[in-house]
């Protein structure tokens, strides 16, 4: 009797080994719930309303004519944007603002409002308010369309020696159906920057960098 006990007791604790490892098995087999993805880095680029001033080079004397491109954001319709262009003027004076291709009366107006220039010799600096609007009469949900909105127009000194001087550029964005401008974050801006060649054919002086 003391031996078929025993054996019943270790056929009881080989079972309970044998079983234990198939309990683990399916425990390591159970679904687990993705977590969300989030917003790519991309798609954020895709959602953002763009705002960019070309680069272009000129020789001394010779004329520069930098280009506005705005490209609207997925599902952001942007009724009107108001473009605030800083830069050193010592060498490069503004000229006159062009339409666009894309500057159609019937789609968009875009107009030079303002043109300050102060300081004297190297701390001379221009401000220029450059704004594009959907015309009143358009349905209220119109967007600006993507493209050239407009060309801006320099003049070099013909006694510039080169230079590189950048367009350094803020922007306000007003959406479809909205009085308010959109946060300043939720607009991409890409400043603008003319280089003027020197004698042998490269950019001059760092200093009109800044």
């Amino acid at each position: 009797m003391r031996i078929s006990a025993v054996r019943l007791i270790l056929s009881g604790v080989l079972i309970a080994v044998a079983a234990a490892p198939v309990v683990v098995a399916q425990s390591t087999n159970r679904p687990t719930a993705s977590p969300a993805s989030a917003p790519s880095l991309a798609d954020d680029r895709k959602a953002t309303p763009q705002i960019t001033l070309g680069t272009t080079s000129a020789d001394p004397g010779d004329t520069a004519t930098v280009p506005i491109t705005f490209k609207p954001g997925q599902g952001t319709g942007i009724r009107s944007l108001k473009l605030t262009v800083v830069f050193r003027s010592t060498i490069l004076k503004f000229d006159r603002l062009v339409r666009g291709p894309n500057a159609d009366a019937k789609k968009m107006e875009v107009t030079l409002e303002d043109h300050v220039t102060s300081g004297e010799g190297r701390d001379e600096y221009s401000t220029l308010i450059i704004r594009a609007v959907v015309p009143p009469g358009e349905p209220e949900q119109s967007g600006l369309p993507s493209g050239v909105l407009g060309n801006m127009v320099f003049r070099v000194d013909p006694d510039s020696d080169g230079a590189i001087v950048d367009l350094n550029t803020t922007v306000e964005a007003t959406e479809s159906g909205s009085v308010s401008p959109l946060p300043t974050q939720k607009v991409r801006v890409t400043d603008g920057e003319v280089f003027v060649t020197a004698p042998g054919g490269v950019p001059g002086c760092f200093f009109f960098t800044h």
